[in-house]
């Protein structure tokens, strides 16, 4: 059974912070599949899961979301995994680094292989024209 996950609405719609990918959703399902798979091995039946499941479906729902072709990164799933594994919480910023690395090394080599800085698209939604305020004045 899952648990039901209301979703407030205000000006402005909640963001999943660094969870929030632009890259299709089947990375994710990846992840999604094997820590549902690695629960159930292990006989758990994990709230935390549930939870975002639940959260990614109401995102994938969620009009804001669809028009920016927002999905859940790998991380949020490997989350819910990585707690019931017993990996402390403070140490999943380093175990998604360390999952990483061969991915960031390929990218500097390829870099230095084609003498090009491969930057990844951006696209500033701030305010523009500001005037600068110097520290002491802020």
């Amino acid at each position: 059974m899952s648990m039901q996950v209301t979703a407030i609405t205000h000006k402005r719609k909640p963001v999943f912070v660094s969870i929030i990918s632009q890259v299709t959703p089947s990375e994710s399902s990846v992840i999604k599949k094997v820590a549902s798979d690695v629960l159930e091995k292990l006989g758990v039946n994990s709230k935390l899961l549930e939870i975002a499941m639940d959260l990614e479906r109401i995102a994938l729902e969620d009009d804001y979301f669809i028009r920016r072709r927002l999905y859940p990164n790998v991380d949020f799933y490997s989350a819910s995994a990585y707690r019931v594994l017993g990996i402390p919480t403070d140490l999943f910023t380093p175990v998604f680094a360390v999952s990483r690395i061969a991915g960031w090394t390929a990218h500097v080599l390829e870099q230095l292989a084609n003498n090009r800085l491969i930057r990844p698209e951006s696209d500033y939604t701030g305010p523009r024209n500001v005037r600068y305020v110097p520290l002491l004045d802020r």
